[in-house]
């Protein structure tokens, strides 16, 4: 008995051991990082990248954080299809293993007869084992990679004296505050070996795709060599493949600079400068690039987009005057065409928005907005733009929310912090009064939002929408005769609002008008077909003018139809 006893309780630690390693692996597979890096390319400012199994991922000291899924399997490593494809076996083998060694343990009963559940716990004490193998490779995957991210070559801090000017540079991972580096006796600031290994390893990451590793490598290829033009235009590629265009055009000119005669980069740094709209600059990169002995094709590209950025300079001045002549229409086609080409072009796209807040085209205003405030990262008159363009629609939460983001940028903004205590004060109230409805206080709500419409009495849409949650709480609260006065009057602006048709038909036969109340249901109908709640009150009005048709006892008996149907 006693026997028996200890296996039992063997079984059920093994279990427990098992179970809890399998959920420690299970762990693994979203962690962020599995990798991880850090490089100060600048002063005061460090960069830390992180990959796992999933994304590759970028934040700095400054906020900024950005991750790239990883897109598509064929372009990744072995290592990380081998770490993907065994630690998924091993999770889903040691599930049914989990399974078989809880049906085969003694203290469960499950299995049967002690031979047949001795059998079950070894076939699930095998999964166990084959997912752990499983687990080998990929252990191995890592040491391989430690050598990759800590290499043994690396020294974790280089100063560099220049005048009186301290630069400080560092690479990849932190180093264990117990490892102690010998100090770098006559430490240069110039390449070495271990720029060229950052180099190398950086380009093999831009090639497979992986882009945060590969800047990393190359922020430390510029820290440790600061006169190398590779490393500048390697590290621009990366930031055009991670869409990071302003932070490409900086390393761009730095090539140019120390190599003038390198034409890619210089062609390269006028397609920036055209797409961003600055053509007087991209112009005299497509004219360098011409007068440099280029090769045929980059010869037919510069002169292509020289020819493209004489049109646009062009077009630009005819939007221009078609805008100071209030001609939007044909501004906005004009704008359209140059935007195709300059399309980071933030005064562009702000005269657009302008053009098509002229014309009422208010969602095609905000597009454009909302893309000249990512352009442009100080862009508070586009957020005001926003907010008060939401505000003239009748949406005071998104109009809140774009103010809120002028504020953040500048607290002293006189046009964001006077809009802002407009807005709030209307949010208030309308939040207030939605709560005095759901707590059945009507005549409460009513009162709040006539109180709206005195807060906000020019923009209509505002006082549409109190109007039409005064008709709402008015027949909640059983005053037919207002409801259906403040009802029609919404109606007479908006007659294809279905809540108000509702409302209306359903103060109609509280007022017992149920002609009246069938025509609003069947209205509403035609524009909300599904709408369940307009079928069972057709039903209910249909019902109730049949009924009324007939010998009217509730007339007899002082009571109304409406009520006793209502259940009253």
């Amino acid at each position: 008995m006693a026997y028996r006893t200890v296996v039992m309780y063997m079984e059920i630690g093994c279990f427990v051991v098992c179970v809890s390693g399998w959920i420690l692996v299970c762990s693994t597979m979203p962690t962020e990082i599995w990798t991880w890096s850090e490089v100060n390319s600048i002063a005061l400012t460090t960069a830390h990248f992180f990959s796992n199994l999933w994304k590759d991922c970028v934040t700095d000291s400054t906020g900024l954080s950005d991750c790239k899924e990883i897109p598509s399997l064929l372009g990744l490593n072995w290592g990380i299809h081998m770490c993907r494809a065994l630690v998924i076996t091993s999770i889903i083998l040691a599930f049914f293993g989990s399974i078989l060694v809880l049906v085969g343990m003694k203290c469960t009963k499950i299995g049967g007869s002690e031979i047949a559940n001795a059998r079950v716990t070894f076939a699930g004490g095998m999964n166990y084992l084959i997912g752990d193998l499983g687990i080998t490779p990929v252990k191995m995957v890592s040491n391989q990679t430690t050598p990759v991210y800590s290499p043994a070559t690396h020294t974790p801090r280089t100063l560099c004296c220049r005048g009186s000017s301290v630069l400080s540079g560092r690479s990849l991972p932190k180093e264990p505050a117990n490892r102690r580096h010998p100090r770098p006796v006559g430490v240069k600031c110039g390449r070495d070996g271990n720029v060229d290994h950052h180099m190398e390893m950086g380009k093999n990451l831009l090639a497979a795709g992986q882009l945060a590793d590969a800047l990393s490598h190359f922020h430390a290829a510029v820290d440790g060599d600061p006169n190398n033009y590779m490393a500048y235009y390697r590290r621009a590629t990366v930031f055009l493949a991670m869409g990071k265009s302003k932070s490409a055009l900086p390393d761009l000119s730095r090539v140019v600079e120390l190599k003038p005669d390198f034409t890619s980069a210089q062609l390269q740094r006028g397609n920036l400068l055209l797409k961003h709209g600055r053509l007087d600059e991209a112009e005299s990169d497509f004219k360098k690039v011409l007068k440099s002995n280029p090769s045929d094709k980059e010869e037919r590209e510069a002169q292509s987009q020289l020819t493209k950025s004489d049109e646009i300079q062009r077009l630009v001045a005819q939007a221009r005057s078609s805008f100071g002549s209030k001609d939007y229409v044909t501004a906005a086609a004009q704008l359209d065409t140059i935007i195709e080409t300059c399309i980071w072009d933030v005064a562009s796209r702000e005269m657009r928005a302008e053009c098509f807040i002229q014309m009422g085209e208010m969602g095609n205003a905000i597009s454009d907005l909302k893309v000249a405030s990512k352009l442009k990262s100080d862009n508070t008159q586009a957020f005001y733009k926003l907010s008060t363009i939401y505000y003239n629609l009748g949406d005071h939460e998104m109009s809140l929310n774009e103010v809120r983001e002028c504020l953040k940028l500048d607290p002293d903004h006189k046009q964001c912090y006077s809009h802002y205590k407009q807005v709030k004060k209307l949010n208030k109230q309308i939040q207030s009064a939605e709560e005095l409805i759901q707590e059945q206080r009507y005549e409460d709500a009513v009162s709040k939002y006539e109180a709206v419409i005195k807060t906000e009495p020019n923009v209509h849409l505002f006082s549409l929408l109190a109007k039409e949650r005064i008709c709402h709480a008015l027949t909640q609260g059983q005053q037919a005769s207002r409801a259906i006065s403040v009802c029609s009057e919404v109606l007479q602006s908006d007659p294809e609002n279905v809540d108000v048709l509702k409302d209306r038909a359903e103060a109609y036969i509280q007022d017992e008008q149920y002609e009246e109340a069938i025509k609003d249901y069947e209205t509403a109908a035609k524009h909300s077909e599904n709408d369940r709640q307009i079928k069972e009150g057709l039903e209910r009005a249909q019902r109730l003018l049949k009924q009324s048709q007939k010998k009217d006892y509730y007339k007899i008996l002082g009571v109304k139809r409406w009520a006793l149907s209502a259940g009253f």
